[in-house]
Order: C-alpha cells, then structure tokens, then sequence
C-alpha cells in the first residue's frame, strides 16, 4: 500500500518546467495545503502574500493551483483563453446537473440571460413587489408580535423564489405552491452536492467527480426532478400562448416572462417543434443563477443592517423620505432607487464586507502558457483562484480601514452596486462577468428597501450571527434574526 501511495504521489508531483509563481512549501505529499485552506483560509492567504508576493502556486486535492492577488488577477480574468464555466466544471460537474453540459444547451442559457434579463427589470419591478408583500407577511409577518427567522439565508430563497416566480415560470405557473417550493429547495439541493467531502480527489480531482456522477447517474439530481414538475405543465401554458400568437397577430400583447422570451426567439426550437426539456434546462439554469446569488447578498444585507444600529435611522429616515415624496402606498420605481444613496453606499459595503476568500476560478483553456505582465507564465489547463481576500482588504482600492464595515464607505461616489472592475469583484470581470447583476440588485435594494420601511431587525441571541468559514467560502449561521413590525 505504501508502494502505491508513492506512485500516485510522484505521478500527481507537480513539474515546474514554465516560469511559473512559486510553489508554496508543503509538508505531507498528496494532501498539501489542503487543511490549511480548509482550516485557516484566511490566515493561510495572508502568510503566503507577505511571504511570496501576489501570485503564488498552492497544492490542494491532489492538483495544483494559482492564486492570484488583486495586483495581477484582473490579468487573468480579463484573459480571452481563461474561462469561468470550465474551471467550475474542472472541480464540481454545475453543468452537468444543471444540463448545461451539452454545448448548445450552455450556449442557450447564456444568451437567454444575456441578452433578455435587462430589458425585464422595469416591466416586471411592480409585480415583484406585489408578490414580495404576500411573501414578505407569509414569512415575516406583519403582526404586532415579533417572528423570529432561523437559517435566515433559505428563509430569503423562499421569499425571493415567490417573488420571482412570475418572471421564471409565467403568471400561469405562479402560484403553483410546488413549483415554487422547487425554486428554494433545488438550489439547496445543489449546495449540498458541492458540499460533498472531497476525499477521493487526493488520489485525482477526476475521482470526486465521478463519485458527484455517479450520484447523478443513480438519480439524486435536484435539477433533473425539479425539471420533470415543470416538463408536465408546460405544455398547456406553452400551447396556449401560441395559440394566442397566432389568433391576434400584431394584437397580441405578451406577457414578460422567461418563458415567453424563449418562445419568442426560438431558444427552444420553432414553436412548432418546442423542445420542453430544453425550456425547462434554461428556466432552472436562471432559477439557480438569480435565486443563489440575490438570496445570499439580501441576507448578507439584513444581518448588516440589524447590527449597524447607529446607521438603520439614517437608512429609515432616507426611506420615510423618498416615501413622504413619491406616496408611501405607491411602488418603488428605478428614480426611486436611484435616489436611495445611503441604501446603495451600505448595500455595496455589504457586498464588499461579505465577499468570500477565494473565488472567481478561471482555467487556461488555450494550448500555451499565458504570461502575465510580471512574467509569470500560467501554464494550458491551470485553474487560478482569485486571492479575493486581498482585493477587498485594500486601502488602494476601498479607503481607509477596509478591514472594518463602513456603510458611509461609498457615499457620494458614485459607485455602483453593479460596477464590474479590478476593484470590485463580486460579481467577475471581462467576458465571463456576470449578466444579470442589473436584475439581481435591483430586486435586493426593492426587498431591503421594504424592509426597512417595515421591520426593526435584530439577532435573537443579542449578538451579530458569526458565518462558518470553510476552505474560503462562507457558511450561513442558522442563529435567529426577530423582525418586528415598525
């Protein structure tokens, strides 16, 4: 046995023969950093920038990766050759649950978000609002007795999937209580399949793949039975509209939902020949894209503003405000929000604040190394991480103190929530940024917004709910959150 683990030590050594970053010391052959970064992700990034510089090469699971600091990632990930989706694939198979994994699947779904998200938001802000009101006194309350909120993040994934529900499934479907449900437990679901240990990829990353296959292969995948509840009633709804379509002609006044646009631009095929597992693939692909992220910045958000109580009068004057002016009974609309500059300066800190350790791979997918300005040489088939931590600690980028929260942080900036930059990373950066960020952010501030104008929020243990903190990534605490009507 001992015979065998040298042999897979030695086959999986890393071969420096490129002008590579420096290979950080390890101890333990095979396991590497693995525990350190599992253990003390934090502490680990920052041994490692003072000791050799921005970029430096990790072992981790049996594979090598770089880790890139804020003064060369952008270099990276602004790179033609260097791809998001792949190195996502590389570790954990996304695509292949989600049924993105073939290429005219994983084509579809990034035009669809690409180019149809934008146009919805102010066509779909008042009925999400609506729908956010029932959501909100479902899960919230608006009682005079305060409700306290445990596991706060997948409490907001179910208000958030309610809220939305018109947008991905149609009015139809909307109030379809199982479909709903599929939207919040689905992306659960995927969390716990990226949680699974990784044990197996000491020996190969390919192994711990094959074992997440292979639990897809004997049915567990969330994506393929949610897509089944959606398969059978689509048909009817589908059917329907393009009846209508073809009845009143230029009359016809279509509805703004994802189903529609897929219909109209023949992402599914013509409407004579509509493929329904390709609808349903694209419609939970954008279920778990928007819900995941707007779920997590939302409740990242609320937890800020219960414990920044000496800023909350500051952000409930604002609103009372902008309420007083525009009728507090009316919706809130974009002019609105974009008046809302105290909310926008904290719910970017917040963003900020929250951001992850590590994050953003991105994989060489070109045939030779990629040399970045400082003359490291990246090598084909190389993942680099984004040393995040670094990024968003830096007083070049963010001022003074940015290892504290500062709500004020960006006030009269001009900065936006959606600002792609080397600065900024939350939500990427070249061709591969995130598309439907103008959609996710509109829907938090609506939601915190509302929040604010009707809620006192504080922690039912007195104390700010401290996140778990596992190879980089954070873990929602499931401590309780009281919301009180105002």
């Amino acid at each position: 046995m001992k015979w065998e683990c040298v042999q897979v030590y030695y086959l999986r050594k890393p071969k420096n023969t490129l002008n590579e970053p420096p290979l950080v010391p390890y101890k333990y052959p095979l396991i590497g950093h693995t525990y350190e970064i599992r253990d003390d992700c934090e502490g680990f990034l920052r041994r490692c920038r003072e000791k050799y510089g921005d970029i430096y090469n990790i072992y981790q699971y049996g594979e090598v990766y770089t880790i890139a600091g804020k003064d060369c990632t952008h270099e990276f990930l602004a790179n033609k050759h260097a791809n998001f989706l792949d190195a996502i694939e590389m570790i954990f198979p996304l695509t292949k649950i989600l049924g993105t994994d073939k290429p005219k699947n994983r084509e579809a779904s990034i035009k669809l978000i690409r180019d149809q998200v934008n146009p919805l938001i102010p066509k779909t802000i008042e009925k999400f609002q609506e729908r956010a009101k029932i959501a909100f006194e479902k899960h919230l309350g608006l009682s005079e007795e305060p409700k306290t909120v445990y596991s706060l993040d997948k409490k907001i994934r179910e208000i958030v999937s309610f809220s939305g529900a018109f947008l991905v499934f149609g009015e139809e479907l909307s109030y379809d209580t199982e479909l709903i449900s599929s939207c919040a437990g689905f992306t659960n679901d995927i969390f716990e399949f990226f949680n699974i240990p990784r044990t197996l990829a000491f020996i190969h990353p390919w192994l711990h793949r094959q074992k997440v296959e292979w639990k897809i292969r004997v049915g567990e995948n969330p994506a393929e039975r949610n897509r089944a509840k959606l398969i059978k009633k689509l048909p009817k709804i589908v059917e329907n509209r393009i009846k209508e379509m073809r009845e009143q002609g230029d009359k016809y006044n279509p509805p703004f939902d994802f189903v529609q646009k897929i219909l109209d631009d023949n992402v599914a095929g013509e409407k004579e020949n509509i493929d329904y597992n390709l609808m349903a693939i694209l419609i939970y692909s954008i279920i778990f894209v928007s819900i995941a992220g707007t779920s997590v910045k939302l409740s990242d958000a609320i937890i800020d503003y219960a414990n920044e109580t000496d800023y909350q009068k500051e952000l409930q004057e604002e609103q009372e405000k902008i309420a007083q002016e525009y009728g507090a009974d009316k919706f809130i609309t974009i002019p609105q929000l974009e008046k809302m500059v105290k909310l926008q300066s904290f719910i970017k800190e917040s963003i900020r604040y929250n951001e992850e350790f590590l994050g953003l791979p991105k994989v060489n997918l070109s045939s030779s190394p990629i040399t970045l300005s400082n003359g490291y040489q990246i090598p084909p088939k190389r993942t680099v991480f984004c040393d995040l931590l670094s990024v968003k600690e830096s007083e070049e980028y963010h001022g003074s103190d940015p290892t504290k929260f500062d709500p004020r942080r960006y006030l009269n900036k001009n900065s936006s929530t959606t600002l792609v930059s080397r600065t900024y990373l939350p939500f990427g950066l070249g061709r591969n940024a995130c598309p439907g960020r103008f959609l996710a952010m509109t829907y938090v501030k609506i939601l915190l917004s509302m929040i604010i104008r009707n809620y006192k929020v504080s922690f039912a243990s007195g104390a700010k709910p401290k996140k778990t903190v596992f190879e980089g990534r954070f873990i929602p605490s499931s401590d309780g959150v009281i919301f009180e009507k105002r």
